[in-house]
Order: structure tokens, then C-alpha cells, then sequence
């Protein structure tokens, strides 16, 4: 019976080899539904309907170019590693197959069939073309099977899906660490990183659930994750001795609190400020209350160990954030 063998493939799993983004080792293919791949025969003898035929497991090929059955749940290519040309690159794949002996469906001698629709889960690398090919007579014992693709990545993709999101979130880990901002607006900036950080993890995870090698890309996307939750952990804190340092300023008089709590206003200024407030105060009411004064003395040391603790975490801050940028500008360029 002549007959073509045609399958529909999906791109699931792409390996890097050790210099990561330098060019493509190897790929696993994976069918298109479930594990086993869908099977057309093409009868040009009979009727030009397809007739599809299913198997439970992977395809595997016998000697006289039949399909026996399946065995493994993947197909495993080799790769050339060229780059090509920038931002866009081709890479040649090829896997070949020693048949067993038992059959059951029939093929042609020139056994070869052309892919042309394909989907993958990695929206920058796409298949050109891929083809099967005996390659030798039929009646030869084994014969060899090659399968053959060529697929392209386009790395401008991988920038958008990728770099951008992590650029952003480093650069709002930069405005949170070195610029000086409001302590609310602080805890925006790292909410927000926090949330483009989960996104990217999780579109990365859910790409690469079955791979046996971490790409470099969720790495970084998870250690940005981290840098992430720990800035938020060190907003939460801060809010907290700022809160304290609050309740500690409650006694003084209302606009001697404002003064003091306000960061904009020169120092200067402030002292200037409070030294006529404490005149006022000294002249309406009399002296100031012991009570007050005694609140005061007591809070300075609490105030020392507090001012302390908020430089150490700005400290831990700038330190992690210039840690992870290193990191990140290393890996990739």
C-alpha cells in the first residue's frame, strides 16, 4: 500500500547548552495531543480521505518502514549551535532512528513528509520546516530514519517577554533602594515589582515543567522574585519603627510633631521653629511639664537604636540591589 506518513507536532521543550543563550544544543519534540502523536494515512489508492490512527506512547519504526508501536514519550534532537545572524537565528535539528522488526503499517519507499504548522509554548522560537526522510531502500536491514527541522528564534521576542520586565523591575528596586521617596510611595514601587516578578516566573514555570535544566531566564526572574519579597519584608518593617517613632511624638504639641515628622523642612529651619514653639509654650503655660521632658529623655535611646536599625536596612537594601544588578547585567550581557 502506498502510503505518507504525516504528524503534527508541538515544540514543548527546548534545552540551552552551557553558555545558555549562545545557541541551541539540543530540542525535544513532544505530539500535539496528549503523549501520543496524531497519525495521518494518506491511501492515494482509495478514498482522499485521511484515516487517522492513534497510538498510546511515541512513534517508533520498524524495518521495512512501518509503524510498530511506541516506546519513549519524547524525541530527542542534536543541534549545530551557531548563532546566526542577530536578532534572529536558524538552527538545524536531526534525529534518526534504528527500526525494530515487527509492522503493521506500510509506507513508501521515499518515505518524506513536510511540517509546515506548528505550535510553541516559547513564543520566540518558531519551526521553519521539518521533513522525515528513509535514508535507504526499503528492503534494507535496518533502515535508517531521519527526521530533520529547522526552526528560528527570534530574540527580540525573548527582549519583550523577558528583559523588559525584569529591566523594569530592577529599576524599580533602584528607586525604591536610592531614590528618597515617601515610605508609601516605596511600598507601590516594590508591590508593583513584586507582581511583574510573579507574571514572569510563572510564565516561565509553566513553559518549563517538564525540563531537567533551569534556563538562566527563570533564574533570574525568580531571584528577582526574591530581591522583591525581601524589599517588601524591609517596607513592612520600616512602617513599623516609623509607626513607633509616631506614637513616641504623640505627647509633644500637634505642630511640634509636624515639625518633627516633616522630612522635607531644613534642618535649620526645623530647630529654629521648635525653639520658638518651646518660648510660646514656656510663656502661655508656664514651664513645661516634667512628665513630657521625662518622656523625651527616656526615648533617646529607643530613637538612637531605631535611627540604627533604619540605616542598616537601607543599608541592606542598596547592598541586595547592587548584589542582584551585578548579577543580572553579568549573566546577560
Amino acid at each position: 500500500m502506498d502510503a505518507e506518513l504525516c504528524l503534527k507536532w508541538r515544540l514543548d521543550l527546548l534545552q540551552w547548552d552551557e553558555a545558555e543563550f549562545d545557541g541551541l544544543s539540543s530540542l525535544k519534540i513532544w505530539p500535539n495531543s496528549g503523549i501520543c502523536p496524531e497519525i495521518y494515512q494518506h491511501d492515494f489508492r482509495g478514498s482522499a480521505r485521511p484515516r487517522r490512527v492513534e497510538f498510546k506512547n511515541t512513534l517508533n519504526l520498524t524495518s521495512d518502514g512501518t509503524i510498530r508501536a511506541c516506546e519513549s514519550t519524547s524525541i530527542a534532537f542534536s543541534c549545530d549551535s551557531d548563532m546566526g545572524s542577530f536578532p534572529r537565528d536558524e538552527h538545524e535539528c536531526s534525529a534518526s532512528f534504528i527500526p525494530g522488526m515487527k509492522s503493521n503499517l506500510r509506507l513508501s519507499a521515499d518515505l518524506k513528509c513536510n511540517f509546515t504548522e506548528f505550535d510553541s509554548v516559547f513564543p520566540e522560537w518558531r519551526i521553519l520546516s521539518m521533513s522525515f526522510n528513509s535514508l535507504g531502500k526499503i528492503k534494507a536491514h535496518p533502515v535508517p530514519l531521519l527526521l530533520t527541522v529547522n526552526i528560528q528564534r527570534d530574540f527580540s521576542l525573548h527582549f519583550l517577554n523577558f528583559i523588559v520586565p525584569i529591566a523594569i523591575s530592577v529599576a524599580l528596586t533602584v528607586a525604591y533602594c536610592w531614590v528618597n521617596l515617601r515610605l508609601l510611595s516605596k511600598v507601590h514601587l516594590m508591590i508593583l515589582s513584586l507582581f511583574i516578578n510573579v507574571l514572569t516566573s510563572i510564565s516561565y514555570s509553566e513553559s518549563l515543567s517538564d525540563s531537567t535544566k533551569v534556563p538562566i531566564a527563570l533564574r533570574l526572574s525568580a531571584d528577582a522574585l526574591v530581591l522583591s519579597a525581601v524589599n517588601v519584608l524591609i517596607s513592612i518593617v520600616s512602617s513599623i519603627l516609623d509607626d513607633s517613632r509616631a506614637a513616641v511624638l504623640l505627647p509633644m504639641p500637634r505642630m511640634l510633631r509636624k515639625l518633627l515628622e516633616s522630612s522635607t523642612t531644613d534642618e535649620s529651619i526645623l530647630s529654629l521653629r521648635v525653639m520658638r514653639l518651646e518660648e510660646d509654650i514656656e510663656t502661655h503655660d508656664g514651664p513645661p511639664r516634667v512628665g513630657i521632658q521625662s518622656d523625651v529623655k527616656e526615648e533617646s535611646p529607643e530613637d538612637h537604636i531605631r535611627h540604627l536599625w533604619e540605616s542598616a536596612l537601607v543599608l541592606l537594601q542598596r547592598c541586595l540591589s547592587i548584589t542582584f544588578l551585578g548579577f543580572y547585567v553579568s549573566s546577560n550581557f
